[in-house]
């Protein structure tokens, strides 16, 4: 478990993120500076002009006031995972902190009905959110697992900096720009996806097709079918279009797990045949 908690997050972060991360901030720094020659350069007068540097030059404060404007937001509209209530994602929470070695995060439950938890904004928040359907999923399917995977992948995220306000802000161009901020929000899901696999494989599969088709739906999925699609040689054309996406597909998010060796084929090919009998 040493090995775990020591080197666990840059072991399976990524490839591409600190690198994403490094281009976004020097275009951002860059952009600065240049906000900065200008205000010296303009004139006076010119109002629209000063005041678009001046939100430049302030951006980074912007910023950090956003953050901590959209953590106060969720404490007061969502229900909080207490000990004495969601026992089950609160004892998750306490594991998952323990094996990444931080501070017990706070965590909520959502009151939308979207399904998948991740998709909002893309990891980029300092607590973990659970959607209450996802949550009743996990529920009526009698797949705690994949509610295990769903609290250590959230984990994850706040484990890998993507919640802080300095990732917010060294990450600030490339989440405003379409294409950049495809590459970055694929990598972090796929850093938290890998993360929380290499602790419960187990439940990776479960829960991301959970997400994807919704609880009703889950128990006609047919595990073996979704490996084999994910799997299977892809155009140049499929790639561009997979990579593009604002948030990765159930398909690039298996293959980035079976193909890392992080969760294996017998593993996510567990069925619920039991389940779609009872149905």
């Amino acid at each position: 478990m040493e090995e775990k908690i020591g080197g666990i997050m840059e072991k399976y972060r990524y490839k591409n993120e600190w690198k994403l991360l490094f281009l976004s901030s020097v275009i951002g720094i860059l952009i600065l500076v240049i906000a900065i020659i200008l205000s010296f350069k303009i004139e006076l007068f010119n109002v629209e002009e000063a005041q678009l540097i001046l939100i430049l030059i302030t951006f980074p404060i912007l910023i950090i006031g956003f953050h901590l404007y959209a953590i106060k937001v969720v404490e007061k509209e969502f229900m909080e995972v207490h000990s004495a209530q969601f026992p089950d994602i609160y004892q998750y929470l306490e594991e998952a902190s323990i094996a990444y070695g931080i501070p017990l995060p706070k965590a909520y439950i959502s009151l939308t009905s979207a399904i998948n938890p991740c998709r909002d904004d893309f990891g980029l928040r300092p607590y973990v959110l659970i959607g209450s359907d996802f949550y009743a999923g996990c529920r009526e399917n009698d797949t705690p697992e994949a509610l295990r995977f769903m609290v250590y992948h959230q984990v994850a995220h706040i484990a890998l900096y993507h919640g802080s306000a300095w990732w917010y802000i060294f990450g600030a161009v490339a989440l405003n720009v379409p294409v950049l901020k495809a590459f970055l929000s694929h990598s972090q899901e796929y850093s938290a996806d890998a993360v929380a696999a290499s602790i419960c494989p187990e439940g990776a599969f479960h829960a991301i097709q959970l997400s994807t088709v919704g609880k009703d739906n889950y128990v006609y999925g047919n595990p073996v079918v979704q490996i084999e699609k994910g799997l299977e040689k892809k155009t140049m054309t499929d790639n561009l279009i997979y990579r593009l996406t604002p948030y990765p597909s159930y398909i690039l998010r298996i293959r980035n797990l079976v193909n890392s060796d992080l969760v294996e084929e017998s593993e996510l090919s567990k069925t619920t045949v039991k389940q779609v009998e009872k149905k």
